[in-house]
């Protein structure tokens, strides 16, 4: 397949609002409105160099997780409670599963993944609320840091087991990002 760089952002303007994905193949971009009622894309490549990508469809509010193959685009509803998926984090495991961190309007800081028996779908903080970044360690566990809105608090956390430990960071911060050194 060679090279190709790919791009999923929200426009504002009237005649692309919406989720658009922009792809470079070769020297020529090609830009389409991939879901006009979505928003909050997260975007990453597995290793056969396709792209998954999770979102939130402004129009039902649920969390959508869509990848690409030979055959086009395939799209799952993840979460379809309401006001799902106002801030999306993707990242995928050593198995290629897709892992979705993601919070709700005004409310909670949820975490899905799916293995080979489905999707499943927990509650990591029922008021963490506001941004959230995940990251997939060596052993595919789940490393997370979120901000807690009541608190003010910055909560890094990470689950080695069936058990998520939790730790405050930080108070009254502004941005932040995550990465876990896997080597």
């Amino acid at each position: 397949r060679g090279l190709t760089t790919r791009i999923f952002y929200y426009s504002y303007y009237p005649t692309t609002r919406g989720l658009n994905y922009a792809h470079l193949d070769g020297a020529t971009w090609n830009t389409e409105v991939y879901n006009s009622q979505a928003d909050e894309p997260s975007l990453v490549l597995d290793s056969a160099h396709n792209c998954h990508v999770a979102y939130h469809d402004k129009n039902d509010r649920h969390l959508i997780y869509s990848y690409e193959d030979v055959y086009g685009w395939h799209d799952t509803t993840v979460d379809n409670s309401q006001d799902a998926a106002d801030e999306v984090s993707l990242r995928l495991d050593s198995n290629q599963y897709p892992h979705i961190l993601y919070t709700h309007y005004n409310s909670a800081v949820s975490y899905a993944y799916l293995d080979g028996s489905g999707w499943h779908l927990e509650t990591v903080d029922p008021i963490g609320e506001y941004e959230c970044e995940l990251a997939i360690d060596s052993a595919d566990n789940p490393h997370i840091v979120f901000y807690k809105y009541g608190d003010d608090k910055l909560v890094y956390g990470y689950k080695p087991d069936d058990t998520w430990i939790f730790e405050d960071l930080a108070t009254s911060m502004a941005t932040y990002s995550l990465a876990i050194d896997v080597g």
